[in-house]
């Protein structure tokens, strides 16, 4: 798929030096992302469909694509580094407090069966 010679950005070189063949899919997905932001976005359905699909499954890379290819900032490793730092915390943050909400949910759940007449 991917049209190696034919990279844009200097993020997609610096995440390509990053990645072994074994992972190839992840740097053509990048290109693809790539193309379709360079060429000012998605033309046709199919297009729209694909870029969001690379905009929800690597929503760190397709800000660092955009933001080179519109402002002209290349992001170094180190900056996707931190933010992907930051997102992985974000998240671990979300999946914590959706654990601990269920559990309440749960003993809330518990403490009415049994206020109702229900065995334990």
């Amino acid at each position: 798929m991917g049209n190696y010679g034919g990279i844009k950005t200097q993020f997609v070189r610096d995440r390509m030096k990053e990645t072994a063949w074994a992972d190839h899919v992840y740097i053509d997905h990048l290109i693809a992302a790539e193309k379709l932001i360079a060429q000012g976005g998605a033309k046709r359905w199919t297009e729209g469909m694909a870029l969001g699909y690379y905009s929800q499954t690597y929503p760190i890379e397709v800000r660092a694509i955009r933001q080179e290819l519109e402002k002209g900032k290349v992001t170094t490793p180190e900056e996707f580094r931190k933010w992907v730092k930051a997102v992985k915390k974000k998240e671990r943050r979300a999946r914590e407090a959706s654990q601990r909400a269920r559990q309440q949910q749960a003993e809330r759940d518990r403490d009415r069966w049994l206020e109702l007449g229900g065995r334990e």
